[in-house]
C-alpha cells in the first residue's frame, strides 16, 4: 500500500489495534495526490490514478481485509496475483464478473475485438457448463457422456452464430449488446429439444442485459426462462425453479412493478423454505427483499413488521454486522411512518457498521446516510441533514457517476431539503438539472425525475412563477401517478403540492385546488402518522383555502 501510495493505510493512532478494528482502508487510487510533482505534467496524478483503479486496487484491499478468510492464505498467493496482474491475466482479488473478464480479455487481444465478443458469450457457455458439471457429479456415467455432449453443443453454438457475422472483416467492432443480439433469434430453434438449456442461456443472458442497465430487454428472456422453468417441473432442481422467480422478482422491482415482484417473492421464498439445508441468512435476505416490495407499494406499516423481524433475526444469525441493510430499510420505513425518533438511531448505526466495516466512502455508507438525511429533514434539522445529503452524494458520485440513478436519488432528498429550508433558489438547479436527464433517457418512472418536477414546480410558485410552476408541478405529478399505485402516499403528497400552487393561481383554480389539496392531506393521513411533518404541511395547506 505504501509503495503504491506514498502513505501508509491506517493512522499511527490505529497503528496498535487489530486488523478487524481498523475497517478498510482508502483504496490506493483514491488514496494517492493529483497534484503533481516538479517537473511532472499536470496530469501524472490522473494517469496514477487510473492505473491504480481496478486490479492494483482490489489486490492491495484483499491483502489487508479485516477478515482473515478473505484475505491472500500465503504470501505464494499474492504473489501469482501480482504475476497475474503484470501479464494482464485476470487477478483473484478481482470480483469475477462478465464485465471484468470482458475487459481483461480485450485488452490482451487487442487486434481482434471480435474474438472478445466470443469470450463473453463462452462466459455464458461457462454458466451453462458449471450448472451440467454440478449434476454430472451426482448422476451415472453414461449421464456424465451426455452433459458433455450438451456442453459441446452449447459451444459450438455460440461458435457458429458468431463466426457467420465476422465483424472482423467488416472492419468494425462488435460490441456485447450486438453479439448477445445475434445469438437471442437462435437460441429456441438451436435447442429445441433442451429446453432446461434454453432456460439458463436465456437466464444468463438477461443477467448480462441486467448488468447493462437494459432492464426491459432483459425481461423478455428472464419470463420465457421462468415459463421453462414451470414446464419442466420436477426435472429441475426446487433450488433452480427457486433462483428464476427470485431474479425475475428483481428485475420487476428495478423497472418499478412492485405488485409482481411482491408476489414471485412470495412464491420463490416458499420454495427456498422446502430446500433441505438452506442458508437461514438467505431466508431472511430474501424476506429483507420482499418487505423492499410492498414498501414500494405504500404498504410502509406493513414493510416495517416484516423488516423487524429480519433485523431481529440476522442480528443474531449474522452478529458481524450482517443485518446492516436490513437495518438501514426498517429505520427508513419508521422515518417514513413519522417514528423519526426511532429511526435516526438505527440508521446512525448502520452508518457505522457500513463504515466499520466497508470503509468510510464505500457506497454502503451513502445508502444509510441518504435515509438518515431524510431523517434529520423529517424532524426539521435542516442543517444536518443537508450535511449528511451532500456526504451521500459526494460518495456516489465517485462510485457512480453524477448521472446515475443512485446518484440522482441523493440529489432529490438533498432538493426536498433545501426546498422545506425555505432555500428554493439553491434548489431549483438541482431540480432542473435531473429533469435536463429526461432527454438523456432518464426512466420516466424513475422518482428522481418526478420528484425534481414537483419541486421544481412548488419552488417557481414560491419564488412568484405560479403559472410556470402549475406546469412543472402537473408533469410531475402525472409521471408520480403512473409510477406508483394510487393510494401510495407519494401521489397524495404530488396532489398537495399541486393543489398549494393552484391556490396561488387565484379563484379561477379554487375547485381544483380545494379537491387536490383536500384528497392530499386525505391520502396522506391514511397512510402516514398524523404526525409526521409532510402530513402536518398538507393539512396546513388545505386550511389554507377551507
Amino acid at each position: 500500500y505504501e509503495l503504491v501510495t506514498g502513505v501508509r493505510p491506517f493512522a499511527p493512532s490505529s497503528r496498535g489495534a487489530a486488523l478487524i478494528d481498523r475497517g478498510v482502508p482508502t483504496a490506493p487510487s483514491r488514496a494517492v495526490t493529483t497534484e503533481p510533482l516538479p517537473g511532472e505534467e499536470n496530469d501524472t496524478g490522473v494517469r496514477l490514478r487510473r492505473a491504480l483503479a481496478g486490479d492494483v486496487d482490489s489486490i492491495v484491499l484483499m491483502a489487508l481485509r479485516p477478515e482473515a478468510e478473505r484475505r491472500y492464505r500465503t504470501a505464494q498467493q499474492l504473489a501469482d496475483d501480482l504475476q497475474r496482474f503484470l501479464t494482464g491475466l485476470p487477478v483473484m482479488a478481482q470480483p469475477d464478473t462478465l464485465g471484468y473478464r470482458v475487459g481483461k480479455f480485450a485488452r490482451r487481444n487487442r487486434v481482434a475485438v471480435a474474438a472478445g465478443v466470443l469470450a463473453v458469450l463462452a462466459l455464458v457457455g461457462g454458466t451453462i457448463v458449471s450448472m451440467q458439471q454440478a449434476r454430472v457429479a451426482r448422476a451415472e456415467r453414461d449421464r456424465a457422456v451426455l452433459e458433455q455432449q450438451r456442453t459441446a453443443q452449447v459451444t459450438q453454438f455460440f461458435q457458429d452464430v458468431l463466426s457467420t457475422s465476422k465483424p472482423q472483416e467488416a472492419g468494425t467492432e462488435t460490441t456485447v449488446l450486438e453479439a448477445i443480439d445475434l445469438v437471442i433469434p437462435r437460441i429456441d430453434t438451436s435447442f429445441a429439444n433442451a429446453p432446461d438449456l434454453r432456460a439458463a442461456i436465456k437466464n444468463t443472458l438477461a443477467s448480462t442485459l441486467i448488468d447493462m442497465g437494459l432492464y426491459e430487454r432483459a425481461k423478455p428472456l428472464m419470463l420465457d426462462a421462468v415459463r421453462l422453468h414451470d414446464s419442466l417441473g420436477d426435472r429441475l432442481t426446487l433450488r433452480e425453479r427457486a433462483d428464476g422467480l427470485y431474479n425475475l422478482a428483481g428485475l420487476e422491482t428495478e423497472i418499478g412493478s412492485p405488485e409482481r415482484a411482491e408476489s414471485l417473492y412470495r412464491r420463490s421464498l416458499v420454495m427456498y423454505g422446502k430446500i433441505p439445508g438452506i442458508d437461514s441468512v438467505e431466508l431472511y435476505q430474501g424476506m429483507n427483499n420482499l418487505a423492499n416490495a410492498i414498501s414500494d407499494q405504500g404498504r410502509i406499516a406493513e414493510a416495517a413488521e416484516l423488516y423487524a423481524k429480519v433485523v431481529n433475526r440476522l442480528a443474531v444469525l449474522r452478529p458481524d454486522g450482517g443485518s446492516a441493510v436490513a437495518l438501514t430499510n426498517y429505520a427508513t420505513a419508521l422515518a417514513t411512518l413519522g417514528r423519526n425518533a426511532e429511526a435516526e438511531p438505527r440508521l446512525r448505526e448502520a452508518v457505522a457498521i457500513f463504515t466499520r466495516v466497508r470503509g468510510p466512502d464505500d457506497m454502503r455508507v451513502a445508502n444509510a446516510l441518504q435515509p438518515l438525511a431524510g431523517t434529520l429533514l423529517f424532524q426539521e434539522k435542516y442543517a444536518e441533514a443537508d450535511s449528511v445529503a451532500l456526504r451521500a452524494i459526494a460518495i456516489y458520485r465517485v462510485a457512480l457517476g453524477p448521472d446515475n440513478p443512485g446518484t440522482l436519488a441523493a440529489e432529490r432528498m438533498r432538493i426536498n431539503i433545501l426546498a422545506d429550508a425555505g432555500r428554493c433558489a439553491e434548489a431549483i438547479p438541482m431540480a432542473e438539472r435531473i429533469v435536463a436527464l429526461r432527454a438523456k433517457g432518464l426512466s420516466e418512472r424513475d422518482a428522481s425525475l418526478n420528484t425534481a418536477l414537483l419541486f421544481l414546480g412548488w419552488c417557481q410558485a414560491e419564488l412568484g412563477d405560479a403559472a410556470r410552476g402549475e406546469r412543472s408541478a402537473r408533469e410531475g405529478l402525472r409521471l408520480r401517478r403512473a409510477a406508483f399505485p394510487a393510494t401510495h402516499w407519494a401521489v397524495a403528497q404530488g396532489e398537495s403540492m399541486l393543489g398549494d400552487i393552484l391556490a396561488r393561481r387565484g379563484a379561477a383554480f379554487r375547485v381544483e385546488a380545494e379537491r387536490l389539496l383536500r384528497s392530499g392531506y386525505e391520502g396522506m393521513a391514511r397512510e402516514l402518522d398524523s404526525t409526521h411533518v409532510r402530513v402536518r404541511q398538507a393539512k396546513r395547506r388545505w386550511e389554507r383555502v377551507g
